[in-house]
């Protein structure tokens, strides 16, 4: 019991310390990696089909990057 305590008790320790840098660090690749998953979804609308899809942007694209040019031509 008292190993499972003292391995307790060092961990804490341990997490403590680095808690100044390790808190923000984590806090911002989370923050980055939910803007990631929302850019990437957004980015596979306007793809167009095929591994060559970025060549040839679907409608979508031009839809949501030039409204009024795509609501004029019609």
């Amino acid at each position: 019991m008292n190993t499972l305590i003292s391995l307790h008790n060092r961990a804490a320790d341990g997490l403590s310390r680095s808690a100044d840098w390790v808190t923000p660090t984590v806090a911002r690749l989370l923050f980055a990696a939910v803007l990631f998953s929302y850019y990437w979804s957004s980015a596979t609308t306007k793809l167009g089909d095929g591994i060559l899809g970025f060549l040839r942007p679907s409608s979508g694209a031009y839809i949501q990057i030039f409204p009024k040019t795509v609501e004029a031509e019609g």
